[in-house]
């Protein structure tokens, strides 16, 4: 019962990874392609999302339930959204 619900909480930890990994990754490119538009506000949120970014991957990487849920979770939320920013 544990590992199933350690799974369930992967689910919703890869949701989140995703979101987070799109945000910062968002934030990255805009970063690179035009770096004198970037702000001191876009940095600020840079350093938010991705410290939360690197927290729930290392949170996500303590338990393998919790990684194969955060895995199969994490690849249906990037595909989409990553696939309408190309």
């Amino acid at each position: 019962m544990l590992t199933f619900s350690t799974l369930i909480g992967g689910l919703f930890l890869g949701v989140l990874a995703g979101l987070l990994a799109f945000f910062v990754w968002g934030l990255v490119k805009e970063g690179v392609e035009d770096p004198k538009k970037m702000a001191i506000p876009a940095l600020f949120l840079l350093g938010i999302f991705g410290a939360a970014f690197a927290y729930v991957v290392g949170v996500i990487f303590q338990s393998w339930p919790l990684f194969i849920g955060a895995a199969i979770s994490f690849t249906f939320v990037v595909r989409p959204l990553f696939r309408a920013d190309e």
